[in-house]
């Protein structure tokens, strides 16, 4: 078994125990191993164990993947909106002149998909990330705004909209 997948089984080991135990605020390795009945098998080679030098930690938060749900769907939209236009962006006749905002596209739609994971995960850090977030969303919109394609201006608005959710969470 390489090591994707002992880490793999791992989470789902850990994900198992989180859902059967809901008070469990965090557990390490050791603990999911003792747990789960997996037992430390040697790798191939003269007895060595395959170990992890960090515990897994697991955060339960208070449903936060409700709490920012409007958000989230709005990263989530603008994401899909951004990945949508770089794309189309390419099958326009000068390419050249669409290359900043396939670039600012590109980022966009990776700031979003962060920002919804560190809401769904109700992370310290939501009113940060969201603020930067906020901030790249209204940079790519006035960068769309600047051709008249309709993929770019789907995403403009999909952009200011994520961009004003976004602002909520962070004030």
């Amino acid at each position: 078994m390489n090591r994707h997948c002992e880490e793999q089984t791992l989470r789902d080991v850990a994900c198992r125990l989180w859902t059967a135990f809901p008070s469990l605020t965090s557990i390490t390795v050791s603990e999911i191993l003792l747990h789960s009945g997996i037992y430390l098998i040697p790798l191939i080679g003269e007895g060595c164990f395959h170990t992890f030098s960090l515990p897994l930690i697991f955060r339960r938060s208070s449903m936060s993947h409700q709490r920012y749900a409007s958000c989230i769907d709005a990263c989530n939209t603008c994401a899909d909106a951004c990945n949508h236009c770089s794309v189309a962006c390419l099958s326009e006749p000068d390419i050249a002149r669409m290359a900043d905002c396939i670039r600012a596209d590109m980022d966009c739609a990776e700031a979003c998909r962060f920002a919804a994971a560190v809401m769904a995960r109700g992370s310290d850090f939501v009113a940060e990330v969201c603020r930067m977030c906020a901030e790249i969303c209204e940079r790519c919109a006035a960068m769309c705004d600047q051709h008249s394609a309709s993929h770019c201006q789907e995403c403009a608005k999909a952009c200011r909209d994520c961009a004003a959710e976004c602002r909520k969470m962070a004030a």
